[in-house]
């Protein structure tokens, strides 16, 4: 029997390409989802401050003041109420980006590159994306994410 062939079909993904993909994918998700909790746990501090400063002008009475220290409180009510769930779903999206990861490795270790004609460039992104692990991964995330935003606050 013969095989059926759709010529306007693209040609099936190289594995190896796929694999690389994946861990690229991943650890972008990685990434921001570390990024997403450092920047909400910065926005609590911010307004902390912002209250503080708010209470010290009122209790100065100065009149200056641009902000009430009752609606500061208010969002900042309102921000520590909401970030558990913002992180517990970031938790969850930097969970299964940890696990399409670790597959991904794994595929790679497992023998997608036997058959594999690789050249050197894509043989040297093979071994870079088997070098870090998931927990690096996480931490260099972390790392990169608080030294980002001390820059900007």
């Amino acid at each position: 029997m013969e095989r059926l062939r759709w010529p306007d079909c693209p040609p099936a993904p190289d594995p190896v390409e796929s694999c690389l993909a994946q861990i690229d994918r991943a650890c972008r998700e990685i990434a921001f989802c570390e990024l997403a909790d450092v920047i909400a746990g910065s926005r609590i501090t911010a307004l902390r401050k912002a209250l503080s400063h708010c209470r010290e002008e009122e209790r100065r009475d100065t009149g200056a003041g641009d902000l009430d220290s009752r609606t500061v409180e208010a969002e900042l009510a309102s921000l520590e109420q909401t970030l558990p769930l913002e992180q517990a779903y970031r938790a969850d999206q930097r969970d299964l980006a940890i696990a399409r990861l670790t597959e991904a490795q794994n595929r790679l270790r497992g023998g997608c590159t036997a058959e594999a004609e690789m050249n050197e460039t894509l043989k040297s992104r093979v071994r870079a994306a088997l070098t870090i692990s998931a927990a690096e991964m996480v931490a260099i995330s972390r790392d990169r994410a608080v030294a980002r935003v001390a820059q900007i606050w």
